[in-house]
């Protein structure tokens, strides 16, 4: 059945899923300034394997889609005593590639209990678990060592609360023990549980989201290289010598004058440089200029 939730939990959702969408937009942003380059900095646009692997070493997460599971069917559990577990939905199964790819899960409902409690400080007895199944081995779950099945808490819906809340339940990481259990082919099933008379959890929407390490997809790489124009880097004007110290015309020499000699001045001034010496005080400046200015 399709339900339609109240403000309070529809807003915080809103909430979550805004914050995704901005994060996703942030991520591409990134991906397209590193694709396209600087022409300000002299930097190059980057290959794409390149940012493949930038983006793994920031390790960046995503809920994958193939496996995670958006449950708009609501249930209630209610409880004579014993627990009431009952399965509410799960993932597709996991293939290799998502498995080896896998950083974590998480669980998030919209729910809440009967809203009353004799005893509040008692605790809370609706809650979610999950656990490894396989449907066509182990449909109600893996089992440990010693036999029972291998089940986790998430997280308890608030005491004695009549209103639905979002909840974001526990996150389990790679490093958790349920993926000792999880293997190609198995699911992740959500259960929704109650105990003790009178208690019962309405469950109205839930989440699981199963977290791999996200790279841009290749649609997205090619709608980022194929619209971005890769302008020609414009060469910085090198410090040219003889565009800053002006070169004085050739000195005639006289003819059968030895080498050696200059020519004589006819205005008082003292005669010009020989041009051996002129080279080598032109040579030593156009090096302090290099070595100020580079070439």
């Amino acid at each position: 059945m399709q339900v339609s939730f109240p403000n309070q939990a529809g807003s915080s959702q809103n909430a979550s899923d805004a914050a995704g969408r901005d994060l996703l937009r942030l991520r591409y942003s990134l991906i397209k300034a590193l694709a396209r380059g600087s022409t300000l900095s002299r930097r190059p646009g980057l290959p794409q394997a390149v940012i493949a692997r930038i983006c793994s070493l920031a390790q960046l997460t995503w809920a994958h889609p193939a496996v995670s599971h958006n449950c708009r069917v609501s249930m209630i559990v209610p409880s004579r005593g014993p627990e009431e577990k009952v399965p509410w939905f799960c993932t597709a199964p996991f293939t290799s590639e998502i498995l080896e790819r896998v950083t974590g899960f998480q669980l998030s409902t919209v729910s809440h209990d009967q809203g009353w409690a004799s005893d509040p400080s008692a605790g809370s007895y609706t809650w979610y678990q999950v656990r490894v199944i396989n449907p066509h081995t182990h449909p109600e779950g893996k089992p440990r060592e010693d036999g029972s099945i291998a089940v986790w808490d998430s997280h308890r819906n608030r005491v004695a609360n009549p209103n639905p809340e979002f909840y974001r339940g526990m996150l389990f990481d790679a490093g958790h023990e349920v993926f000792n259990y999880l293997q190609v082919g198995d699911c992740l099933e959500v259960t929704a549980n109650a105990m003790c008379p009178a208690w019962v959890n309405y469950a109205e929407r839930g989440s699981l989201e199963v977290f791999t390490q996200w790279e841009p997809s290749p649609k997205m790489i090619e709608l980022i290289y194929g619209g971005l124009s890769q302008p020609a880097l414009e060469p910085v004007p090198s410090a040219k010598v003889e565009s800053t110290v002006p070169v004085p015309a050739p000195i005639a020499v006289q003819e059968n004058a030895p080498s050696n000699e200059q020519p004589p001045s006819s205005n008082g001034q003292p005669p010009p440089l020989a041009n051996d010496e002129f080279a080598a005080r032109f040579q030593s400046l156009r090096e302090r200029l290099k070595s100020r200015f580079g070439e």
